[in-house]
């Protein structure tokens, strides 16, 4: 079924537009079904298309009469305001003239009534809405019992994918895959709070990590926000905790402990060059949870 056949009456939509997701699965799942539905709205179409060409018709030849009707009341018209010699000259045309509009008036009634009765018979196409929602529908239900693979998600989960849909369109898409949570938790506001001694950088100060995440619009490891604040020497040397230092010896002390092979999961360079991420809950209260640094 082409798209354009899901068009209805006028060029309008017959149902709510479904998520571009929907519609591939469909064609791939659902061909006949696809194929009769397109049949029986070409059909609605064709039914459309015949009444308003009659429907066209019947308008056309109503306007017509009225159109020469005013034309004979214009000269009717010019009669009556005339002065005497124009009525003397022109009393033949005249009575010409009022005679053709009274001949037209019943015609004019006819197309009248021909037109009004047209109306009432212009097809609503409710059946091919009707139609069109409830295979929606059904598609709906077989979108949300369907399985998945990876390839599936990595499709529908894609950012470019999820960010062109509605809220609507998205409670579609989960309906399908698993729905385990994952949160990322980042700062806003005043930081009251530090739920480890080893994170507690900037504590008591205002944060305005989700502001930034906004106007970045992504997800930023620790060391993709100081590159992204910082210019980039002095951004590593903060990364690095290398700023502030005023030996070699402890600088290099510095870089064994987040690159040597003692460097723990809370310092080394894979947790600081990570966006975090905790499942099935909100870890608000862990600072190597956080995202960001501290």
């Amino acid at each position: 079924m082409k798209e354009d056949s899901m068009i209805g009456p006028g060029g309008g939509n017959l149902s709510k537009e479904a998520p571009q997701f929907l519609k591939a699965f469909s064609r791939a799942n659902s061909s006949e079904e696809r194929d009769m539905l397109a049949a029986s709205i070409r059909e609605s179409r064709r039914k459309r298309d015949g009444w308003q060409k009659e429907h066209d018709g019947r308008m056309g030849e109503k306007n017509k009469l009225v159109e020469e009707m005013d034309g004979l009341r214009g000269e009717i018209g010019t009669y009556e305001n005339g002065n005497l010699v124009t009525k003397v000259k022109d009393y033949l045309a005249y009575r010409a003239a009022k005679a053709k509009l009274e001949e037209k008036l019943g015609p004019l009634g006819l197309a009248e009534e021909s037109v009004n009765s047209s109306e009432k018979e212009k097809p609503d196409f409710a059946e091919a809405r009707e139609l069109l929602d409830g295979f929606y529908e059904g598609e709906k239900k077989k979108w949300a019992d369907a399985g998945h693979t990876p390839e599936d998600i990595a499709e529908n989960f894609s950012e470019e994918h999820l960010s062109s849909l509605s809220v609507e369109d998205y409670a579609l898409l989960m309906r399908r895959f698993p729905g385990e949570m994952l949160t990322h938790v980042t700062r806003q506001g005043i930081r009251d709070h530090a739920g480890s001694m080893w994170h507690t950088a900037g504590e008591g100060n205002f944060q305005g990590g989700f502001e930034s995440m906004l106007e970045d619009g992504k997800l930023r490891s620790n060391l993709g926000i100081t590159l992204k604040e910082h210019e980039k020497e002095a951004a590593m040397a903060k990364f690095l905790r290398l700023d502030g230092i005023s030996s070699r010896e402890e600088a290099l002390h510095k870089l064994e402990s987040k690159f040597g092979p003692n460097a723990t999961s809370d310092n080394g360079f894979a947790d600081d060059s990570a966006v975090h991420f905790a499942a099935e809950q909100v870890m608000d209260e862990i600072g190597r949870y956080l995202g960001s640094e501290g």
